[in-house]
């Protein structure tokens, strides 16, 4: 019996967990130790931004850091300038309610993509705590803390409720994060279920559960008395998103492909939503939990190959599912124009205030690719078609977009000949620099498996 060969695929850590995991190893009192830390661009935004509030952070190996932490935001040292955040707006925008909390004023700005995101909704998850903050006509700089953290004396016990109005992870972290410094019981909510990496993290350093992680709880509440954050040791387990370019990946290649295997795997069911479109497309993916660390389910999956004449199947997105996979929407697309049928996504105008508007780069690289495609205000209506392949050479732009260049490498599997270029590709350093040579071995692998597969025949 012929066994089907495994190509394994190794992961830096959950970028949106790391974040988190310096950020609270910031807080806590004592050294932690961060193990598993990928080199992207936006890591070294937050490493870099912490350094600046005078917290020590030395690397301990390549992907190993330790940091000395100042216990508690009152903790921080006032800047000497604005803290640089980079292209990364999980970095400016949980600083920001961080720092909402100190008795100094701090600026945060990045660079000019960065710039042009909307900051003006951080507002929300601040002004309930009775903290203000600046922007500059609605994006960075930005300013926090000082005279417009008013509330940060206040000694009742006044419930809190902060409503984010938004299912947004990095609005709903924030208002956790301002939070920890006001003496009040707070209670944050939200409209859909989004990512809650804080909540399991912190429920975990704290040991106690701030939500009810078996059902779809919108709110989150933390104590009037905050106990004080411990120090951690934490392996920070592979991101999902990451996971998600190789199952687009496997999904565009021939059925002769090896099965795809990714171990120490962030599991968490609020970064799944690619893993049950993709199975709904006809993608057949097996998901394996093999641990809990710091609140995370942490496993296996594998992705196995397409069977011969099994096509892709388009699909319709609930307002959840979009919520559940907007990082990999540009993935969805990417998949929906190889797929049988049409495949509506609507409800995703967050994509238009990403990195780049990721509704209209993803329509303007894949018409030129000759995909039947429409953008809406909130999505796109993809007409695909599972025998579609393109020759000849073309160039799209990546805008600057970390996911825009990877979805069309990716899309390079489905060309018989001649050059897809990708404008200003090197910009997917910002959050997976090992893609790039990762790929070229799956692609070597899969030119070794096709000669074998035709010697044989």
């Amino acid at each position: 019996m012929n066994q089907t060969p495994t190509f394994h695929v190794p992961l830096f850590g959950d970028k949106s967990i790391t974040h988190r995991a310096f950020i609270f190893a910031a807080l806590a009192k004592g050294e932690s130790v961060i193990r598993n830390v990928g080199g992207g661009a936006d890591l070294a935004s937050t490493r870099g931004a912490l350094r600046a509030l005078g917290v020590s952070i030395e690397r301990l190996d390549s992907f190993s850091w330790s940091v000395r932490g100042v216990g508690g935001v009152q903790g921080f040292q006032e800047p000497v300038e604005a803290l640089d955040c980079g292209n990364s707006g999980t970095t400016i925008r949980l600083l920001a309610g961080l720092l909402s909390g100190c008795s100094f004023p701090v600026t945060l700005s990045g660079d000019l993509s960065l710039c042009r995101r909307p900051m003006s909704r951080l507002e929300r998850a601040l002004s309930p705590l009775g903290r203000g903050l600046e922007t500059d006509q609605g994006g960075a700089p930005i300013i926090v803390g000082g005279e417009r953290s008013s509330a940060l004396t206040h000694q009742d016990q006044e419930l809190i409720i902060i409503d984010t109005l938004a299912a947004s992870a990095q609005l709903k972290s924030a208002a956790l994060l301002a939070g920890l410094s006001d003496p009040r019981p707070i209670v944050v909510r939200e409209s859909r279920l989004s990512r809650d990496h804080s909540e399991r993290m912190l429920s975990a350093l704290w040991g106690s559960e701030l939500k009810d992680h078996s059902s779809e709880s919108l709110q989150t509440s933390l104590p009037a008395l905050k106990p004080a954050l411990k120090s951690l040791d934490f392996t920070s387990p592979g991101d999902f998103s990451s996971a998600a370019f190789w199952i687009a990946i496997s999904a565009l290649s021939p059925p002769a492909a090896p099965t795809i295997t990714l171990d120490n795997l962030n599991l968490n069911p609020t970064r799944m939503g690619l893993y049950h479109l993709a199975s709904r497309m006809g993608i057949r993916l097996e998901a394996q939990v093999k641990e809990c660390r710091l609140g995370e389910p942490v496993g296996t999956l594998i992705i196995y190959p397409r069977a011969i004449h099994q096509p892709l199947k388009a699909v319709n997105l609930s307002r959840q599912e979009v919520v559940d996979a907007l990082d990999e929407l540009p993935l969805v697309a990417l998949l929906a124009s190889f797929a049988e049928g049409q495949t509506t996504v609507s409800g995703a105008r967050e994509l238009r205030v990403k990195e780049s508007d990721r509704i209209e780069a993803m329509t303007e690289g894949l018409s030129r690719l000759g995909v039947e495609i429409s953008s809406t205000e909130d999505g796109w209506v993809i007409n695909g078609d599972p025998q579609r392949s393109f020759d000849g050479s073309y160039t799209v732009e990546s805008h600057g977009d970390h996911r825009i260049a990877m979805c069309f490498m990716i899309a390079q599997l489905k060309q018989s000949e001649g050059l897809l270029s990708i404008v200003d590709a090197d910009c997917l350093e910002v959050s997976y620099p090992e893609f790039p040579e990762k790929y070229i071995q799956y692609r070597a692998r899969l030119e070794e498996i096709s000669k074998v597969s035709k010697i044989k025949a």
